[in-house]
């Protein structure tokens, strides 16, 4: 609580009256972050099996949503403060642009993770 809102009451832009009013936010408390993708598994650029007829997909894009316990959920994964990282070890496979992520050429993890920051 505390007074985010000021009033002012004007006549003829002469302020005849002006006070603050107090703000009380009653905002529901995150509980849950679920991260998803669209893909299952990704392939290398130019491993056979980005081609047809398999077209497994060499790249993914990532949704972060949080839940609050209002029963309420937000998706965060445009939000400009949201980083989509790789750990050390998948950046040698994989890149990501934006919440995108991007097998690498001749890419030979067999797998890679993911991390992903809210503000």
């Amino acid at each position: 609580c505390d007074e985010l809102v000021r009033l002012e009451w004007k006549v003829c832009d002469l302020v005849v009256a002006s006070d603050t009013a107090p703000v009380f936010l009653n905002l529901p408390l995150p509980i849950g972050l679920t991260i998803t993708s669209p893909q299952a598994r990704l392939t290398s650029p130019v491993d056979q099996s980005s081609q047809a007829p398999v077209s497994v997909k060499t790249s993914a894009t990532i949704t972060a949503t949080v839940d609050y316990d209002s029963g309420a959920a937000a998706d965060f994964s445009l939000d400009a403060r949201t980083t989509i990282t790789l750990d050390a070890a998948s950046q040698t496979c994989a890149t990501v642009l934006h919440r995108t992520v991007s097998m690498m050429d001749n890419a030979t993890c067999s797998e890679i993770t993911v991390l992903v920051a809210v503000p």
